[in-house]
């Protein structure tokens, strides 16, 4: 792959989960610098660290799955804190727990943002260069950084910290028994996430572009709605098919 075809992966990963956070955010949000700035500084160090995984150990769409839960689990709970919850069990939202790190981050956020890329990018490619060492650094400060948000709750529960270091403990455990290397590289395309893609991004701009942040709380109860709904269709053609080409 040269590299003007890898950056463009890695700008397509940022440009798709730039549009799904359109939905929450609507366009009115984007004009915060302080958002837009963040939020590109996240997916793009988020992608690179990714993409240099999947290149390195050859990753199938099961470990770039767990990767991308363990990485929502980290700014779910210190850089946003959504995961926390001062009355809720131990400090944490379980509702929340499994629908931004499982159906968001896993689902909606990594893997069809992987399959977007790729499908709109492609041809896929995981023999170009690896990612060094200084720029693994940068990724890796701006991320671990979030931690220092901890002072935000400080009606937070110790307990619900330490759930989620045994969370991302197991699940980084797991990942090591799933990261068989891939044998065939081959970007297989599918219709129906093809058609469930088009359908997302058309919805996220459609309220993001109208209503979006206007009406926040009814945009965002749909948001909700619509991940479920969409990471159940992407779970069942996960079943059937056995796998999705990220």
């Amino acid at each position: 792959m040269s590299s003007g075809k890898y950056r463009s992966i890695i700008l397509g990963c940022i440009l798709y989960n730039l549009l799904t956070e359109m939905w929450v955010h609507g366009i009115i949000g984007f004009m915060n610098p302080i958002l837009t700035i963040s939020l590109l500084i996240l997916y793009s160090t988020y992608f690179l660290m990714l993409e240099d995984l999947i290149v390195r150990y050859r990753l199938h769409d099961i470990p770039v799955f767990l990767i991308g839960i363990i990485f929502g689990l980290w700014h779910e709970t210190f850089t946003t804190g959504n995961n926390l919850k001062a009355d809720g069990l131990y400090g944490l939202d379980p509702f929340v727990l499994v629908v931004a790190n499982l159906f968001w981050w896993g689902i909606m956020q990594t893997v069809m943002a992987r399959y977007f890329a790729n499908r709109s990018f492609g041809p896929r490619d995981t023999d170009h260069k690896k990612m060094g060492r200084i720029v693994w650094g940068i990724c890796l400060f701006f991320n671990l950084s979030a931690i220092s948000n901890y002072v935000k709750y400080p009606e937070i529960p110790v307990e619900a910290y330490i759930i989620v270091f045994i969370l991302i403990g197991v699940l980084v455990t797991l990942l090591k028994y799933v990261k068989k290397p891939v044998q065939n590289h081959e970007f297989i395309r599918s219709k129906f996430l093809d058609i469930l893609l088009i359908l997302h991004l058309a919805l996220c701009l459609g309220i993001g572009l109208t209503v979006g942040s206007m009406a926040n709380t009814m945009s965002t109860t749909a948001f909700v709605y619509w991940s479920l709904l969409f990471g159940v269709c992407v779970i069942g053609y996960w079943v059937r098919n056995r796998s999705i080409s990220v």
